[in-house]
């Protein structure tokens, strides 16, 4: 199994609950999609070959990797969304080619073959356009800089001597 790692210029994110089962037999509940420009390597019987689907707790992580917020699901998929913007933003995505007949282990701890050839795509990591990167950046300086302030309140009469 080799991983192939590549970035991919993101056309935008959409809110969606779905129920599916993985190729690997695993109950998944995605929650938001991730649409690309260009398709991502996947097998002939893949038909949408350009979209990647989030869990939570993916759309959580991408949130947190990239210092927004995580609030409510509704929320946080809305601001990564509209932070991701339209076809602005870039995700390094890991392919990994899974072949049939190849063994995995599943969650429990046993030992099972593949049933077909499928590319298990996933985003490490998101490039958000720079002038959303510096303007949170900057919010984030002027939060820390306002908690130092209040934490640096200290009265040095009651201090003993020598300890400041």
């Amino acid at each position: 199994m080799e991983t192939v790692r590549n970035a991919y210029l993101i056309q935008h994110l959409y809110a969606s609950v779905k129920e599916s089962v993985t190729p690997a037999g695993k109950k998944r509940k995605t929650v938001a999609h991730v649409v690309f420009m260009n398709d991502l390597p996947n097998t002939d019987d893949v038909k949408v070959k350009n979209v990647i689907s989030l869990t939570e707790k993916q759309v959580n992580y991408l949130a947190t990797t990239q210092r927004l917020p995580v609030g409510n699901l509704s929320q946080t998929i809305n601001l990564l969304g509209s932070s991701i913007g339209n076809s602005r933003s870039y995700a390094v995505v890991s392919s990994e080619f899974h072949k049939k007949g190849d063994k995995y282990v599943d969650g429990d701890g046993v030992e099972k073959l593949y049933e077909k050839d499928w590319y298990n795509n996933r985003i490490d990591s998101l490039k958000l356009p720079e002038s959303l990167t510096k303007m949170v950046d900057e919010k984030l300086a002027s939060i820390m800089i306002g908690n130092w302030e209040s934490v640096m309140t200290i009265d040095p009469s009651g201090v003993p001597e020598g300890t400041l």
